[in-house]
């Protein structure tokens, strides 16, 4: 079993303003700056095994502070999923991590009066809750009038991690023996659900193995730099089938099945690529992998995932 590892944060973003006669927006504002929330111990364990804990959001007059049991607003006053724009991408330097922006709409009088509390999730769920507070991070109320409407953007992002994991297996069989292995992320600059990183706007859940096969391929050569993928000859095979998620675990295993006819190299298999849950990862082996076509190969993996430290 060859074990990754990743990281989730989020942040809210307000945004208030009026519709003219002609529906234009005006006297558009920020109440408060963008503010950090609390990713719930529910929101986790969800994207283990569903893709749909982003697609609501939630607004609240509660001041309870937020904690990681919560699964409902502390004094709920409005839902909304009209969803006013999406975004997603790749931060291009250091720290690496792969975002998306969801911004829903509260209409005119959905989410008018005092609000102190907001959050998003899914059908009667909380992924994540914050208080909404000031510049010095302080608890505040903000008045939307029955004219507004808000806007609230969430932001989460989804952090590989960038050092090198390393360690051994044992194979069985004509090829048995034990091989060495490094692990890192591949094309993480890379926005794109094939190879690559990318959030979609409900979420994505972590048993998603892509739909291209450009996410699904073992190598003769070695693997390359974190926005990089594995060298050589290039051999497409299945896509990683992810188990059955065991809850509580927050982590998907899956194996790459290598039938008689896939990744098949005189020169051996050297690496492999593959997309697991929200990213793409690479692995490469010492000594390469004698694969032939008389020989089937399994290579399980274990994707981890929490919040960030």
């Amino acid at each position: 079993m060859i074990n990754l590892k990743s990281e989730a944060e989020g942040f809210y973003t307000l945004r208030l303003g009026t519709l003219d006669a002609e529906g234009n927006e005006v006297d558009c504002y920020e109440p408060v700056p963008t503010f950090p929330n609390l990713i719930t111990n529910g929101g986790l364990e969800r994207m283990g095994d569903n893709s749909d804990w982003l697609s609501r959001t939630y607004v609240g007059s509660g001041s309870a502070a937020p904690n990681f049991n919560d699964s409902a607003m502390n004094n709920f006053v409005a839902v909304t999923t009209t969803l006013q724009s999406s975004v997603t991408g790749t931060q291009s330097t250091a720290p690496y991590f792969t975002w998306i922006r969801i911004t829903r709409r509260y209409a005119a009088g959905e989410a008018a009066g005092n609000l102190s509390e907001v959050g998003v999730g899914w059908f009667e769920a909380l992924f994540s809750r914050a208080l909404i507070v000031d510049a010095d991070g302080n608890p505040t109320t903000i008045t939307v009038g029955a004219e507004q409407f808000l806007d609230v953007t969430y932001e989460f992002r989804f952090y590989p991690k960038t050092t090198d994991d390393t360690g051994s297996f044992t194979l069985t069989g004509s090829v048995g023996g034990t091989y060495d292995y490094v692990l890192r992320p591949s094309v993480v600059t890379t926005n794109s659900g094939g190879a690559g990183w990318s959030i979609s706007t409900s979420g994505t859940s972590m048993r998603d193995t892509g739909n291209s096969f450009v996410g699904r391929r073992v190598y003769s050569g070695a693997i390359g730099s974190i926005t990089e993928t594995p060298s050589g000859t290039i051999m497409n095979v299945n896509p990683l089938t992810a188990l059955g998620y065991e809850a509580g675990s927050l982590s998907r295993k899956g194996t790459m099945s290598l039938g008689l006819n896939s990744g098949n190299s005189e020169t051996g298999l050297k690496s492999a690529l593959f997309r697991f849950g929200i990213g793409t990862f690479q692995v490469e082996f010492t000594p390469a992998i004698m694969k032939t076509d008389e020989r089937l190969l399994d290579l399980e993996f274990s994707h981890s995932w929490g919040r960030r430290a």
